[in-house]
């Protein structure tokens, strides 16, 4: 009776089913073993998937770990390759097991998955990928982990259906990473790091996906988010990430959620609103930045959105300021000429300055002041506290306190003005210019439409922050 040289154990007939158990053909164990003695089993165990690897090796080998498991990436590889090959076929179609078990398997060259259906959860956590990893035209039927791997090359995953949860986290990703049209019904990212740019693009994530506590170190590392959609239903979460090393472009973020994140701060001016990567940057293509900002612009409406429906009313205002910044960055050169988005924004931050608001107030009622002072008005006959004086562009000492009288005295004229106080006993009037395009009274309409102008800008801006 035949014995395996594996297990030892008797059988009349030594068949491909029982060698099925240990991971290999007929055909290797006539190679491996046709007159030699099977000597121990691979050691490796993983507690986190309670799994054994169950290969066997040969009694002369130095280590006690399979070709699968032995570290780093100088192996037999046409062996490595084989053994590879056999235990996913046989994982596939052993009954008694319901994944496909890789995990703790170091990949000395590139691993290259084509155009492949799995019916069983694949289990490849715990793995170092010394090579290229490539997942192509495929489909994971019950999902697959890839947790706690490392990635020391490229990683490409295009055209891939995973449908059931799927796990990178805490995974090292040291190259560069391509997710372009995957499908995702659940997922998570969660601890892993991206030393190098990291492209998503065209990509649907159906459940729940989250991006907390990865890490994009310096200098390379970087998030870049394109098209991708994250439908409704539960929720995609950001939390205690950069954003400054994360894009976003034209991916839908209504139903994404984002907690102790670091948003991008302008540097110049130097302001406390939150901001996108991208309003500051393309980091997707060649498009000019005009038009680039057109698709952020789209992107702070979705955000603007989303933290208003959370009540979070305080970022939705940033949103609401980055939306409109990028209209009138869009503008190009023509944002320093007047025009209704520029002049919003100068004069009360776009609605949500309402400082901003207060000192423009403060400044065009100064103006007023100044041109009534230096040609808009003339003393009465009977003024006794109106000085008229020329007043020089190069500032003499010995007219600052005629100015300061002269300024208050003007003050409460204007004041009288806006009030619609008819006095007949002023101290000085209008000038009226016969020749000059304009005079006085000019002044005065001019002054009076633009003060209460900022006066009711003031109050919706007060409004719109407080009543929040």
């Amino acid at each position: 009776m035949p014995t395996c040289k594996i297990c030892n154990r008797r059988f009349k007939r030594l068949t491909s089913s029982h060698l099925k158990t240990h991971d290999i053909t007929l055909e290797e164990y006539r190679q491996r073993y046709g007159g030699k003695k099977a000597v121990k089993r691979c050691t490796y165990e993983n507690i986190r998937s309670d799994w054994k690897c169950r290969h066997f090796i040969s009694a002369d080998s130095k280590s006690d770990l399979c070709i699968l498991h032995q570290p780093g990436p100088k192996k037999d590889i046409k062996l490595f390759e084989e053994t590879l090959k056999a235990t996913i076929k046989n994982h596939k179609n052993d009954a008694t097991l319901d994944a496909i078990h890789l995990e703790g398997t170091h990949f000395p060259v590139d691993f290259l998955l084509r155009f492949e259906t799995f019916n069983k959860y694949l289990e490849a956590r715990d793995a170092v990928y010394h090579g290229k990893f490539e997942l192509s035209k495929s489909r994971f039927e019950k999902g697959a982990d890839f947790g706690r791997s490392t990635f020391k090359r490229t990683v490409m995953i295009r055209g891939v259906v995973f449908e059931d949860i799927t796990k990178f986290s805490r995974s090292t990703f040291e190259g560069k990473v391509e997710f372009n049209r995957v499908e995702f019904r659940g997922v998570t990212f969660a601890g892993a790091v991206f030393c190098k740019r990291t492209a998503i693009r065209h990509s649907v994530f159906h459940d729940f996906t989250s991006f907390r506590f990865t890490k994009t170190p310096e200098p390379d590392g970087f998030l870049a988010f394109f098209f991708n959609r994250f439908p409704s239903g539960r929720e995609t979460w950001f939390e205690n990430n950069d954003m400054s090393k994360v894009s976003l472009n034209e991916s839908d973020l209504r139903f994404c959620r984002f907690r102790n994140v670091k948003w991008v701060q302008p540097t110049w001016p130097a302001t406390p609103r939150k901001c996108l990567a991208d309003e500051f940057k393309n980091y997707e293509d060649k498009r000019p930045f005009s038009r680039h900002l057109d698709r952020v612009r789209s992107s702070y409406q979705q955000l603007k959105l989303n933290f208003e429906e959370s009540r979070n009313f305080s970022e939705a205002g940033d949103f609401y300021y980055g939306e409109m910044e990028c209209r009138r960055k869009a503008m190009g050169n023509r944002r320093f000429l007047p025009n209704l988005t520029t002049l919003y924004w100068l004069s009360t931050g776009y609605g949500e300055r309402p400082l901003r608001a207060g000192l423009m107030l403060a400044a065009v009622t100064i103006a007023w002041i100044l041109l009534l002072m230096f040609g808009g008005l003339q003393p009465g006959d009977e003024n006794s506290g109106y000085s008229n004086i020329h007043y020089l562009p190069r500032f003499d000492f010995s007219q600052t306190q005629p100015f300061i009288n002269d300024f208050f005295h003007t003050f409460s004229y204007v004041r009288e003005i806006l009030l619609r106080e008819e006095k007949s006993d002023r101290i000085f009037s209008p000038v009226i210019g016969k020749s000059s395009w304009i005079d006085g009274n000019s002044i005065n309409t001019i002054g009076f439409v633009i003060v209460y102008l900022q006066v009711l800008l003031l109050i919706l801006a007060i409004r719109r922050r407080y009543r929040r």
